[in-house]
């Protein structure tokens, strides 16, 4: 495996593809407001966005991506693995970088306050930690 030459994480609102295939993250973000008390059922929604480049010439080949929630409390979820496989490594028959990508949606159950944390691994090697912060919010009039 190739070394990583750069690791770029965060969460985002909306994420959009365009008829080239160039992606846009629409509203990064890290801090949601929750009501109190919170809904039975209460759910977060981001786009994870996570990016492995590495030196024009080398081969990244195939990686792994492993996802896991530390909650408030300590308590850690795992929330899969993900495989990516490098394809581009020229265009137009110029080189550049390749690199591994990973975008997933998140839908995240919240059931306390407080900042949780997004751990992302990259073949087995911690690349990124990203703090996901959730705010009280009491109803209006209160």
């Amino acid at each position: 495996m190739a070394d990583v030459l750069s690791f770029t994480a965060f969460a985002c609102e909306r994420i959009l593809q365009e008829m080239d295939g160039s992606i846009s993250a629409i509203r990064l973000i890290d801090i949601f407001r929750i009501p109190v008390p919170i809904p039975p059922d209460f759910h977060v929604v981001f786009w994870l966005v996570a990016i492995a480049k590495y030196k024009v010439g080398q081969e990244p080949g195939e990686a792994e991506f492993k996802i896991t929630q530390v909650r408030t409390n300590g308590e850690r979820k795992g929330l899969g693995s993900h495989k990516a496989a490098s394809l581009i490594n020229e265009i137009d028959g110029q080189p550049v970088a390749p690199g591994l990508g990973l975008i997933i949606q998140f839908n995240m159950k919240v059931d306390t306050i407080g900042t949780d944390y997004i751990e992302i691994e990259l073949d087995g090697t911690l690349r990124a930690v990203l703090p996901i912060t959730l705010l009280a919010t009491k109803p209006q009039g209160e």
